[in-house]
């Protein structure tokens, strides 16, 4: 008669193997999918609420402006106060939130000339949103709000900081803005230098024509 062999066989060896392991590989499966559900769900909720807000601003805004024309300036001055108050919260927000609400808020206190809250409101919106197609524009606008203001420097930082933008529509309007802004602040060589890039880059446009007659100017008293 045969002996039973009770010698364990590979197969049931491995068996043993993966029967130990299956659980905790089955706990780590199921720790990985809930991380990316939990991802998921996040960017869905936080899309919603950016969408909602945006929505808001949109809302705030259009009310602003509904039959504005109709109104008396006491009744824009009111509807102005109302729509800063409900964006003031939305300006806080960082990402296309903020700098939405920034913008119109900005817009909103230019047009009481508070240039200060203005060009704070601007910069804000721009820094939030470098690579947006607003982002020259509200560098160009604190530019105005700086010189509103008397302070040439800070002017003549975020005109630079618009003209960064090579694409920028208004690019023309910057460099003669640069190149004045030096002048007045007595740095000639940097204004000539700024009216030449001008000429250089669009030697046709009417901005350029004004930066032959400054650099004409220059030779002509020979201060440069």
């Amino acid at each position: 008669m045969a002996l039973k062999n009770d010698s364990p066989t590979l197969a049931t060896s491995i068996n043993d193997v993966l029967d130990k392991k299956r659980k905790p590989l089955l706990i780590g499966f199921i720790v990985v999918i809930v991380a990316v559900l939990g991802t998921i769900i996040g960017i869905v909720v936080k899309e919603n609420v950016t969408a909602k807000n945006l929505e808001s601003i949109d809302m705030i805004n259009y009310e602003m402006r509904l039959d504005a024309s109709s109104l008396s300036s006491d009744e824009i001055a009111s509807r102005r106060s109302a729509a800063l108050e409900k964006l003031a919260p939305l300006t806080a927000k960082s990402g296309i939130v903020g700098a939405r609400a920034s913008i119109i808020s900005a817009e909103l206190y230019f047009q009481t000339a508070d240039f200060e809250k203005a060009r704070d409101l601007f910069v804000k919106a721009a820094d939030l949103r470098k690579k947006a197609y607003f982002a020259p524009d509200c560098y160009f606008n604190a530019g105005v709000c700086s010189e509103n203001l008397g302070d040439n420097e800070n002017a003549l930082l975020y005109y630079k900081k618009a003209g960064d933008y090579s694409d920028y529509l208004l690019i023309d309007h910057v460099l003669f803005n640069i190149g004045r802004l030096n002048e007045a602040l007595g740095d000639l060589d940097s204004a000539k230098a700024s009216y030449e890039k001008l000429n250089d880059l669009h030697p046709t446009s009417n901005w350029a024509k004004l930066a032959k007659s400054r650099i004409l100017t220059f030779k002509v008293s020979s201060q440069i």
